[in-house]
């Protein structure tokens, strides 16, 4: 039976996973303590969003407060410790605790990495299951929600910008620029219509036409209309006279990030202090390595001549050689990891490359397997990344 606690931290997780469907599908949880997830949600991202995260988090930490706590057991005190951190001073996804919210507006609500665009990148191309027919009707649902959600997220940076918060101009343009690039004449050669189609092809599907002509319009129509919307948005926020994003407390806002991604409590002058002595110390090392190599020249230039010696050829040759490699070390990793497990993941591990769309926007990253659907998990390679840096360096 569980305790109290425990009982209220699911209540807790499903509320998040609600309110962060996007959150949900990358953790592969459909399901909290036997209850059920929306299934064909998206992340909301109006004002009126905003205010009920907060709500919903200054509710929870009341109710925590209220719980009694003189019987913990060490798992519930841990979980105790866990959620207070987050209910106060924590943030994740779109949620954000007590002592930071304030702050928490004055970050940009989209950037070349996050919001609107890039969450339905993740959630479209990458984190939807599409091993059923019910999941792909469950993926057209969603995409049904996405005009929505681009008008919603255009009107909340229409909101900022005409209180005087504009943007960093460059993240702007770099993200308007990833927006274009993800658009095209024909709805069929859109990144969210070619996911859906690849995975209509397999066995286990019925034919999918219905569903495909259904997505088709929507890309070609509302969906199109709200992304033409949030760059026209985009484009005025390039042309106002921006403010810094923590105009009014700037160092308020970077203590309070620099915390809870890195959940010390050094001060952050402090850690600029020692990040520089490591970078002395590693630049002296890598001098060293360099000369051991007959490469006696300054560091920058070092790294060019290694560079020019250890790059991968240009174009798609290049990008066929890096993924090959990046596939081989994956699978030595495997092999050379195996005798020393006595546990192993039944699901296996594959390499992707990042859609050439969204080189722009994603870097290389990994997604662990989800649970109970036997999908593997996935590196995701950003190839233009790689094949800026030398060979040496794919396996990092």
């Amino acid at each position: 039976m569980s305790s109290p606690l425990q009982a209220f931290s699911d209540r807790v997780l499903f509320g998040m996973l609600s309110e962060a469907p996007d959150l949900a599908l990358n953790l592969g949880i459909a399901e909290v303590a036997g209850k059920a997830l929306p299934e064909a949600g998206l992340p909301d991202f109006s004002a009126e969003g905003v205010d009920r995260r907060g709500r919903l988090m200054d509710a929870w930490a009341l109710e925590l407060d209220r719980l009694p706590g003189a019987h913990d057991d060490s798992t519930d005190a841990l979980t105790r410790r866990v959620l207070h951190y987050f209910l106060q001073e924590g943030f994740l996804n779109r949620f954000h605790g007590r002592s930071g919210r304030a702050l928490a507006q004055k970050v940009d609500p989209l950037t070349h990495l996050t919001g609107v665009h890039a969450t339905a990148v993740e959630m479209f191309a990458r984190d939807h299951p599409l091993g059923s027919p019910a999941d792909a009707e469950h993926y057209v649902e969603r995409l049904s929600k996405l005009p929505r959600a681009l008008r919603d997220a255009t009107d909340t940076l229409r909101s900022g910008r005409r209180r005087g918060h504009a943007g960093a101009r460059p993240v702007i343009e770099r993200a308007a620029q990833n927006i274009r690039g993800s658009l095209h004449d024909r709805p069929q050669e859109h990144l969210f219509y070619r996911t859906l189609a690849q995975a209509m092809n397999r066995d286990s599907m019925r034919p999918g036409a219905p569903l495909l002509d259904r997505a088709a319009r929507l890309i070609e129509g509302e969906i199109r209309a709200g992304y033409e919307l949030l760059l026209q948005e985009l484009d005025l926020q390039v042309a106002a006279p921006g403010q810094s994003p923590a105009n009014g407390d700037p160092e308020g806002l970077y203590r309070w990030r620099f915390a809870g991604h890195t959940t010390t409590a050094v001060a952050p002058a402090d850690a600029h202090r020692l990040g520089k002595e490591e970078l002395r110390r590693l630049h002296a090392e890598l001098l060293e390595e360099f000369r051991a190599l007959g490469i006696d020249l300054p560091l920058g230039e070092a790294f060019a001549a290694m560079m020019a010696k250890d790059r991968y050829p240009d174009g798609e040759p290049g990008r066929a050689e890096a993924l090959a490699e990046c596939v081989r070390q994956v699978a030595d990793a495997g092999t050379s990891l195996r005798p020393l497990f006595n546990l192993w993941p039944r699901a296996d591990a594959v390499v992707r490359p990042v859609e050439l769309e969204n080189e722009g926007s994603q870097h290389s990253h990994y997604v662990p397997p989800r649970m109970g659907e036997g999908a593997p998990g996935v590196f995701w390679v950003n190839l233009r990344q790689t094949l800026a840096a030398p060979r040496s360096e794919t396996a990092i």
